[in-house]
């Protein structure tokens, strides 16, 4: 004979509450400088440099479909966390990784807590 297991009974009005996420606590393990991150000077625009955690990456771009020549490029990116950058980041401001600075291009928050940094070398 089978056992029947019997689930609570659910009206078709309940609501069913969100698992609460740790993205702090999921984050941390990324932006760890033992594990994957890199520490960077962040100067925004207004206010003192502080010290943050990267994940950096001078990623190859192929040009090709953007000159009529074949051409090729480093794309210097930078992913840190949106909460340890000055009103999300902004462009012009400055990071500097390994002693090299970088003006930040472009901002690209991902509405998850973390926000990619398109980065040039100055």
């Amino acid at each position: 004979m089978l056992k029947q297991h019997l689930l609570p009974n659910r009206s078709a009005n309940a609501q069913s509450l969100p698992m609460p996420l740790d993205l702090d606590g999921d984050l941390a393990v990324f932006f760890n400088t033992d594990e994957f991150a890199k520490p960077a000077t962040y100067q925004a625009k207004t206010g003192g440099a502080v010290t943050i955690q990267v994940l950096f990456d001078k990623a190859w771009m192929n040009l090709a479909d953007m000159a009529s020549v074949g051409v090729s490029t480093v794309n210097p990116m930078a992913r840190a966390k949106t909460a340890d950058l000055l009103d999300g980041g902004s462009a012009g401001e400055t990071l500097v990784i390994a002693s090299t600075t970088y003006q930040i291009r472009d901002v690209q928050p991902d509405g998850q807590g973390v926000t990619t940094l398109e980065l040039q070398k100055v």
